[in-house]
Formats: structure tokens, C-alpha cells, sequence
């Protein structure tokens, strides 16, 4: 499994769950099923077998602030 990394998309134009979502708040951070994200949610699913340092997220420029939180 050392081989084995992940890549998240992270972004969006904000239009499917419209208006809960944005495009400055797309899917990916919206709290939908409990207090964490979308994004969140996914990162801690696959933490448990693929390292945090081999997770990487697909997003936009203007996405990266709320990757970061």
C-alpha cells in the first residue's frame, strides 16, 4: 500500500444543492450530514488507510482557503 494515493475533488460551481451551495461554497463544503463537510468527511475516510501526506485535493485557486480550514 505504499504506492497508493488519493486525489479529492474539491470544487464546483456551486449549482447542484443551489442554494445551499455556491460558487464561493461549493458541495464539497457544506456540512450535510452532521457537523463536517463534505470534504472533511472524505479526508478522515480514507486517513485510515492512505496517509494524509499521500491525500491530495483537486480544487480551484479560489477554493483553497476553504480546503485549508
Amino acid at each position: 500500500m505504499d504506492n497508493i494515493y488519493a486525489v479529492i475533488m474539491a470544487g464546483g460551481r456551486g449549482e447542484r444543492f443551489w442554494p445551499l451551495s455556491t460558487e464561493e461554497r461549493p458541495k464539497p463544503y457544506l456540512c450535510l450530514f452532521g457537523e463536517k463537510t463534505l470534504f472533511q468527511a472524505t479526508v478522515e475516510r480514507i486517513s485510515s488507510f492512505i496517509p494524509e501526506e499521500r491525500i491530495f485535493p483537486a480544487l480551484s485557486r479560489q477554493h483553497l482557503a476553504k480546503a485549508l480550514e
